[in-house]
C-alpha cells in the first residue's frame, strides 16, 4: 500500500515510514528485538505493535507470534525480509556513507513505546486500521 500525498505534502514509502517510527521508538527505549523477548513483551502486555517478517520459514514461530497477538489484541505489521527488519531496528553496521558493512537478520520486533509522534507512525497506523 502506497501513501497518496495531498498537495504540498511529501510522499513517504512504507519502509521510510517504518524506519521513522522505529527510530523514534529506539530513542525512547521502547523497541524489543528477537523471538523470546517479543513473546515476553506480548505476554506482559507491554507490546503495542509487532513487526513480523513475511519470509519466516519456521511455521511454528509465526503460529506462536500470531496466536499471542490474537489472544492479547496486539496489532501485527508484516514487513519484507529478515534483513529489512534488521535495517529498521538498526542492528546492521554501516559506514559513514550509509553503506552496509555487516548485514544482520531479525525475524520479529516489538514496539513498547513509540516515543514522539511521527508521520511514519500515523501512516502505518492508517494502513493497519488503528
Amino acid at each position: 500500500m502506497e501513501h497518496v500525498a495531498q498537495q504540498g505534502e511529501k510522499t513517504m514509502t512504507d519502509m521510510e515510514a517504518f524506519s521513522e517510527m522505529c527510530l523514534a521508538s529506539i530513542k525512547a527505549g521502547g523497541l524489543i528485538k528477537g523471538f523470546r523477548q517479543v513473546t515476553k513483551s506480548i505476554i506482559s502486555r507491554r507490546a503495542k505493535l509487532i513487526i513480523l517478517s513475511t519470509a519466516i520459514n519456521q511455521k511454528d514461530m509465526t503460529a506462536v507470534i500470531e496466536g499471542l497477538t490474537t489472544q492479547y489484541g496486539v496489532p501485527v505489521a508484516k514487513v519484507g525480509t529478515h534483513e529489512d527488519i534488521a535495517e529498521l531496528v538498526r542492528i546492521c553496521k554501516k559506514d559513514e556513507t550509509g553503506k552496509t558493512i555487516k548485514k544482520a537478520k531479525c525475524a520479529v520486533a516489538s514496539i513498547e513505546d513509540f516515543g514522539e509522534s511521527s508521520e511514519g507512525k500515523k501512516q502505518i497506523f492508517a494502513q493497519i486500521g488503528l
